[in-house]
């Protein structure tokens, strides 16, 4: 029987294309999850909300950090996170996807090489041994995003062990003794995980969409409302890219951010079109467009103006507006 104590928010987050990417450059492939672990570095120790004095300040704080992430759970290319509050938890999902998406979309902004393949980048790395000493590496940026499902339900944590590279638990230490080189671990388990798990799995096939259940959006505020959509399954997901934006600023400030934003998702998909995976980059760049509007309409700004702003980029810079319906 589930404990009411124990229910929790849950997103479960699969890494969209690492298969592919692997078989292709494993080591860059790999390179994702450093990625991954560096934009939760750095929201982790961002500094707490509480710590600022003015509304817009704090708001913004918490909504871009990783305040209400009790756990935070990766294997590979999967990860589970788990909070209690549901609109500052999916705030903070939606902050981190954007954050992670941004990590290294720059080369899909502005393809410093093959248009074809804006993942192959070059770093110049710099030292000095007596005299200077440049070197070039390729290497290839894939980009870092996600499907995923967040429901409410049973949450257990689950003490584990871990060993690594043939270290583990020590036994000169006993089991309630806190050293780190017991190599405890935590493992998470209860209905809310599986159905999570099930959320985003229905969505296969689909782009990076984060679907939600029914008891997510009743609980909702009426602000995270405006960034509920439902797609032609009839499957509610949160327009996670509208995060992307400042929403304490204008859209006249915000509109260079956003336009980078939504280049690099176009070039993104034209670099893939005729691979099997295009369509999920398609609906990428869709997500990202609908996701634009919707903070049009929370911020009662006029949404006709920035329909013609996005027109003129899918007419003029890449000239795709012919099958975006917008």
């Amino acid at each position: 029987m589930e404990n009411e104590k124990n229910k929790k928010y849950v997103a479960f987050l699969d890494l969209l294309g690492f298969s592919a990417h692997v078989a292709e450059d494993g080591p860059a492939a790999a390179n994702i999850l450093y990625n991954i672990r560096n934009v939760l570095y750095s929201h982790y120790y961002d500094p707490a909300s509480k710590t600022y004095k003015t509304k817009g300040l704090q708001s913004l704080s918490k909504r871009t950090s990783v305040e209400d992430f009790e756990s935070f759970l990766s294997m590979s290319d999967s990860i589970f996170i788990v909070g209690n509050n549901a609109n500052a938890f999916i705030d903070q999902i939606a902050s981190f996807l954007c954050n992670c998406f941004r990590y290294t979309y720059k080369n899909y902004y502005k393809p410093t090489g093959d248009l074809e393949h804006p993942e192959n980048v070059e770093i110049k790395t710099y030292s000095y041994d007596g005299k200077p000493i440049e070197k070039t590496i390729q290497t290839k940026w894939y980009p870092t995003i996600f499907r995923g499902g967040i429901c409410f339900g049973e949450v257990l944590n689950v003490p584990s062990l871990y060993i690594s590279q043939k270290r583990g638990p020590s036994l000169s230490n006993r089991p309630h003794d806190k050293s780190d080189d017991w190599g405890i671990a935590m493992n998470l388990a209860g209905k809310g995980v599986a159905e999570a798990v099930h959320l985003e799995q229905e969505g296969s096939g689909s782009g990076p969409k984060i679907f939600i259940s029914s008891t997510v959006e009743k609980a909702l505020d009426k602000k995270r409302k405006y960034f509920i959509s439902t797609d032609n399954k009839n499957r509610k997901h949160f327009l996670w890219p509208a995060y992307s934006i400042t929403f304490e600023n204008d859209l006249d400030t915000e509109w260079y951010e956003y336009k980078e934003f939504l280049l690099s998702t176009i070039n993104l998909w034209k670099s893939c079109k005729g691979k099997s995976y295009a369509n999920k980059y398609f609906e990428f760049v869709q997500l990202t467009i609908e996701s634009f509007f919707a903070v049009c309409k929370y911020k009662n700004d006029n949404e006709h103006k920035w329909r013609s702003k996005i027109k003129k980029i899918l007419t003029d810079e890449v000239n795709v507006s012919d099958i975006f319906k917008i």
